[in-house]
C-alpha cells in the first residue's frame, strides 16, 4: 500500500466560519495519484481554473447567492473575431457564447436521476451493487473476438476524438492535492466515491494488492447561462473545449496554447531526439518520471496513442513550413491559426467520413461523403455542448481496446507485441530505435475487438499501472461509479428515450439484449430502473453494419450531431474554405496524416485506408512516397 501523509484543509461553511480539519492525501507515488492527475487540467491553465476545497466550493451551491458572472465580450480582439475558433470553445455562437466553453457544465440527455440518495455513489444504498460486483459479475475478461474487417484505429480515433472533447476534473483541495478515498478517515466523505472489493474478490485485496480504489467525486461548476442569479445551478464540469476542434493538440484555454507554441513561423514546441526526430517538449515531475506535452494532459496516456497525438503536432508544424512558404508576408499569428483550421478541419473530416461510417454504419445519418463540397449544416439554436452521457457512458468505447500492441517492421513481418500494463504512462518508449513507426504500422495491421461485455484484464485491473506495481485500476468499476456521481439515470431510461421502448418487465430487455445475459444482470441488479448506463449499453447486440448497440448507437449520434449543426465553424461550411481549399482537405484521410507524421515516410507503407484491417485490391498497401500530396498551394495568397 502506498504510503499517505495529511494536509490540513481550511473548509469555509455556509455562515462563513472556517476551521481545519485532517484531510489524508494521495501520496504522488502511488497509482491513486497517477489516477487523478489523469484527469485532472494542466495546472498552467487560465486562473479561472482555480482548486477549490472540499466544501467551500461545493456546499456554496446551496447558499442561496452566487458569484458574479463574468460576461464575454466575443467580437473582442482577446478571442480573435470570428475568422478562427477561440481556444476554449466560447463565442462559436454570438447568442449563446458559453454553448462549448471550456470549464462549463455538461449538458444533459435526460434530467438528473433522483430514484436514489448517491451520496457516495451508492455504496451506501443497499438497493444497488457495489460497482466492483458490476464488473465481476457482468463483465468478462478476456480477449473478445475480434473484427476481421477493421483495424485498431478505430480504437485509437475513437480516443482522440473523446479525449479533443471531453475531460472531467476530479474535485481538488485548497493546497492542489488529491483526498485519499480509501483512507479510513476519508470513506465516509461526501467527495469519495471509492470502489471496494470484497473478501473474496479475485484480485484485489489478494497478494498485498489494496481492497480499495481511491476514486474522488468530480468537481461540479455553475452554469454560466443559467438565468437565475438568485439560486446557483451547478453540474459536472467539462475541462475540455466541446468542439471537434483538435484542441488534444492545442489545449482548451489560451495559456495552454500559448505554453505550446513557439510564437516563431507558426509552429509548436517540439524537440529533436537523437535521431533528429522531432517530438513534444517533454517535462519531468518530482518522482523522475517523464510526460509529453500535449494540449490536453491524457495526450500520453499509453504508447499508440502517444504516436498518434504525436503525428498531429508534426503535421501542424509540415503545414506552417509551408504556409510561410508561400506567404512569407504573413506573420506567425496568421500562420499558427492558419495551420490550426487545417488540422481541425482535417480531424472533423476524418471523424465524419471515415470513423462515422466504421462505426456507426454506412446508413448514419452523421455520414458525409469523402467530396461532397461545400454544405451548411449550421443551425444557431442548436447546442453543441458535450452531454454527460456522452461522455459518462455512451462514449466510453473500452471493450474496442487489445491487451497488447503489436510492432510491426517496414516489411509487415511481427518484431514483438508490448502489452498494455506496461505502457500506460511511458511516451519516452517512442524514442527507442524504430518504435514510433513500428506501431504505427502493427495498429493498421491488428484487427479491432468487437464492442461488447469482454474487456481485456489490462483496463479492468491493470488500467494505469504504475511501474514495479502488480496492480492497476478497474475501468468498469470506475465509469459506474462515475455514473452514479453524475446522476445517470439508469440504462432503461436511455433506451426508452432512444425509441427502443419502455422496458417494464427483465424479458421487455430481450430485443436488445441477449436473453443470457438479461438474466445475469436479473441476479445483479434488484429493480430493473436500477441498471447502470454503461453496463446496459455493452449487453446490447450490435446493429448489423455498426460496431456498437442501438443505445449507444443513438448517444452517439445525438452527440456528433450537435457537435456539427451546432458549430459555425464546421468544415463544409461556405466562407470557412475557398473551393480548392476544402477539396484538398477533402482529398485527406488518417493514412496521409500518418505518413506525414511518420519518422520514415521514404520506407513507410500503410493500408490506403488505414482504418480498414484487411487488405485487398481495394485496400492495398501503399507507399507513402507515393501518396498525393497535400494540396498547400491551395493556401497561396497574391
Amino acid at each position: 500500500m502506498s504510503s499517505i501523509f495529511s494536509a490540513v484543509l481550511f473548509i469555509g461553511l455556509l455562515n462563513d466560519c472556517v476551521f481545519a480539519m485532517d484531510i489524508p492525501i494521495v501520496s504522488r507515488d502511488s497509482v491513486a495519484y497517477v489516477h487523478a492527475t489523469y484527469q485532472s487540467p494542466y495546472s498552467d491553465s487560465d486562473n479561472s481554473r482555480e482548486s477549490q476545497g472540499y466544501g467551500n466550493y461545493y456546499h456554496n451551491q446551496d447558499s442561496g447567492s452566487c458569484p458574479a458572472q463574468e460576461p464575454l465580450h466575443c467580437l473582442s480582439s482577446f478571442y480573435g473575431g470570428s475568422e478562427y475558433r477561440t481556444f476554449d470553445g466560447s463565442c462559436n455562437s454570438v447568442a449563446y457564447p458559453f454553448r462549448g466553453k471550456s470549464e462549463t457544465p455538461y449538458v444533459r440527455i435526460l434530467p438528473k436521476n433522483k430514484r436514489f440518495n448517491f451520496f457516495q455513489c451508492g455504496n451506501r444504498d443497499k438497493r444497488l451493487p457495489m460497482s466492483r460486483d458490476t464488473s465481476l459479475n457482468l463483465v468478462k475478461r478476456g480477449d473478445s473476438d475480434t473484427h476481421m474487417d477493421l483495424s485498431l484505429y478505430i480504437m485509437l480515433w475513437g480516443q482522440i476524438l473523446d479525449h479533443d472533447m471531453v475531460l472531467t476534473p476530479p474535485r481538488k483541495t485548497t493546497s492542489g492535492d488529491f483526498i485519499d478515498c480509501c483512507h479510513k478517515k476519508n470513506r465516509n466523505h461526501p467527495d469519495c466515491c471509492p470502489v471496494y472489493a470484497k473478501s473474496n474478490d479475485p484480485f484485489y485485496g489478494k497478494d498485498n494488492r489494496p481492497d480499495c480504489q481511491s476514486v474522488i467525486r468530480s468537481r461540479k461548476i455553475r452554469k454560466s447561462y443559467s438565468k437565475s442569479y438568485n439560486k446557483c445551478d451547478f453540474d459536472v464540469e467539462n475541462a475540455n473545449s466541446a468542439w471537434i476542434d483538435a484542441s488534444f493538440i492545442y489545449g482548451s484555454t489560451k495559456k495552454r496554447a500559448d505554453f505550446l507554441r513557439t510564437f516563431r513561423g507558426g509552429r509548436m514546441k517540439m524537440q529533436r531526439d537523437r535521431y533528429n526526430r522531432f517530438f513534444p517538449p517533454t517535462k519531468k515531475n518530482d518522482k523522475g518520471s517523464i510526460k509529453m506535452e500535449f494540449g490536453d494532459i491524457r495526450g500520453d496516456s499509453h504508447l499508440a496513442f502517444t504516436m498518434l497525438n504525436v503525428v498531429f503536432l508534426r503535421f501542424h508544424n509540415k503545414l506552417a513550413k509551408n504556409i510561410y512558404r508561400l506567404n512569407p508576408n504573413w506573420n506567425d499569428e496568421k500562420i499558427y491559426q492558419e495551420s490550426r483550421k487545417i488540422v481541425g478541419a482535417i480531424v472533423q473530416h476524418i471523424t465524419f467520413t471515415e470513423f462515422v461510417p466504421k462505426v456507426l454504419g454506412k446508413g448514419s445519418k452523421l455520414h458525409l461523403p469523402y467530396r461532397q463540397g461545400y454544405k451548411d449544416y449550421y443551425k444557431p439554436n442548436v447546442d453543441g455542448s458535450a452531454s454527460i452521457e456522452f461522455a459518462s457512458a455512451g462514449f466510453r468505447l473500452h471493450s474496442f481496446i487489445s491487451s497488447w500492441y503489436n510492432l510491426v517492421d517496414k516489411n509487415y513481418r511481427l518484431k514483438s507485441k508490448l502489452h498494455l500494463r506496461n505502457i500506460f504512462r511511458t511516451p519516452m518508449q517512442l524514442l527507442n530505435n524504430t518504435v514510433y513507426d513500428d506501431i504505427m504500422r502493427g495498429m493498421a495491421n491488428q484487427p479491432l475487438r468487437e464492442f461488447n461485455n469482454i474487456y481485456t484484464p489490462e483496463m479492468t485491473e491493470w488500467m494505469l499501472r504504475k511501474k514495479n506495481n502488480d496492480f492497476g485500476f478497474d475501468i468498469v468499476a470506475i465509469t459506474v461509479q462515475r455514473g452514479r456521481d453524475h446522476l445517470l439515470k439508469g440504462y432503461t431510461a436511455y433506451r426508452e428515450k432512444c425509441g427502443f421502448g419502455r422496458a417494464k418487465s427483465w424479458r421487455d430487455l430481450t430485443n436488445l439484449i441477449p436473453y443470457d445475459l438479461v438474466k445475469r444482470m436479473s441476479n445483479v441488479y434488484r429493480n430493473i430502473e436500477d441498471i447502470d448506463l454503461d453496463i446496459g449499453i455493452v449487453m446490447e447486440t450490435p446493429i448489423p453494419g455498426t460496431q456498437v448497440g442501438p443505445t449507444t448507437k443513438c448517444l452517439i449520434e445525438d452527440q456528433l450531431m450537435r457537435s456539427r449543426d451546432g458549430d459555425k465553424f464546421f468544415y463544409t461550411r461556405p466562407g470557412q474554405f475557398n473551393s480548392r481549399q476544402l477539396n484538398a482537405i477533402q482529398s485527406s484521410c488518417l493514412t496521409d496524416v500518418l505518413c506525414i507524421g511518420s519518422d520514415d515516410m521514404y520506407h513507410m507503407f500503410l493500408p490506403d485506408n488505414s482504418f480498414i484491417y484487411k487488405l485487398n485490391k481495394q485496400n492495398p498497401l501503399v507507399a507513402c512516397r507515393n501518396r498525393k500530396k497535400f494540396d498547400i498551394e491551395a493556401w497561396k495568397y497574391y
